[in-house]
């Protein structure tokens, strides 16, 4: 299953790869925890792959750069393991895009200005988002996987107007790149079953359709 926190996420990963079973859980803390309880009570998840955009926090990051964390931490020292990261890293490094593995920091509230540095030297991150480290529970570490284009980064606000565009063009773009990717390793993998670990569709989605998709408020 992958899971993508807003709306344009999910569109655009349904658009890219309409067989994977998408589920929006929503942005913030408290609906990635919501999310996470709903996704707990349900049949146990085989991977859940949280994928989205995410702010960059290394110097010289740019736009459309793609990050598999393996370990998430939050500022109150929590820290959870990604045993997915280096399946997923082979994926996306076989389907040609370049992949930057490390940690992701997980924050409530939007990381800008001076704080993406002090977030970067306090706790290790290459990029920060405000879900994953709370959708983690849904399901065993070994089961967790975390995948985030960077869709700004240091020294370049989203205030400005054209390069702001320009990020966010080469963000989406990214996205669908890495969604094409896990949809066709799922769809490669179907014939053993290992398909159905990212909810790949045991039959063809109905015109118009996103597969088994669904969403949450």
């Amino acid at each position: 299953m992958v899971a993508a926190p807003i709306a344009l996420e999910a569109r655009l990963i349904r658009a890219a790869a309409p067989a994977l079973e998408v589920r929006r859980t929503g942005m913030g803390r408290r609906r990635a925890q919501a999310a996470a309880r709903a996704l707990a009570r349900e049949a146990p998840v085989p991977l859940l792959v949280v994928v989205g955009f995410a702010g960059g926090l290394a110097p010289g990051a740019r736009a459309g750069e793609v990050v598999v964390a393996e370990e998430l931490r939050g500022a109150a020292g929590e820290r959870v393991r990604c045993g997915a990261a280096s399946l997923l890293a082979e994926i996306l490094e076989e389907a040609g895009i370049r992949v930057s593995r490390g940690v992701i920091a997980s924050s409530p509230r939007p990381v800008l200005g001076a704080s993406r540095r002090r977030l970067r030297e306090q706790l290790g991150a290459l990029a920060a988002d405000m879900e994953s480290l709370w959708l983690a529970p849904a399901v065993p570490a070994e089961a967790l996987g975390v995948v985030r284009v960077l869709a700004d980064a240091p020294r370049t606000g989203l205030w400005r107007p054209w390069e702001g565009v320009r990020r966010l063009v080469a963000a989406r773009d990214a996205l669908r790149q890495v969604a094409t990717a896990l949809g066709d390793w799922a769809g490669a993998q179907a014939p053993s079953g290992v398909g159905d670990a990212l909810g790949l569709s045991a039959s063809p989605p109905a015109p118009g359709g996103g597969g088994r998709a669904s969403s949450s408020n």
